[in-house]
């Protein structure tokens, strides 16, 4: 075999590991983008509540505003931001390797049958 066909096929192996790291890491990167755009998003909006809360308060005349505790404890709040109650992020959730072992560790008053149909992924 001439000399160059080793040389570039030896390396064959190790490129495709490292286009393989370079394309996770792109991944993982582009997630951690998303979770700060989100993030920001979320301190801004917060950011902008608060200012104009403070707003609010500092234009309050308390000789002109006097209310009772029970007035102040009458009064609904209307939020007018969505909330987001995202517990899990998209890594957190099993994938389906994941299933085998999810199914070894179920409790035995588990349908044994869906252990069953889990278990038969691992073959």
């Amino acid at each position: 075999m001439p000399r160059w066909w080793k040389a570039r096929h030896g390396q064959a192996p190790g490129t495709y590991t490292l286009s393989s790291l370079s394309k996770y890491a792109e991944d993982l990167f582009g997630e951690l983008l998303n979770e700060a755009h989100s993030f920001s998003f979320r301190v801004n909006s917060l950011q902008e509540r608060v200012d104009r809360l403070s707003i609010s308060v500092t234009q309050l005349d308390p000789k002109e505003e006097e209310l009772s505790l029970q007035d102040i404890t009458m009064k609904g709040f209307g939020s007018s931001t969505i909330q987001d109650q995202q517990l899990l992020t998209a890594c957190a959730h099993p994938t389906a390797g994941d299933l085998p072992d999810l199914a070894s560790s179920m409790p035995v008053s588990t349908s044994s049958a869906l252990q069953v149909w889990i278990l038969s992924f691992r073959y």
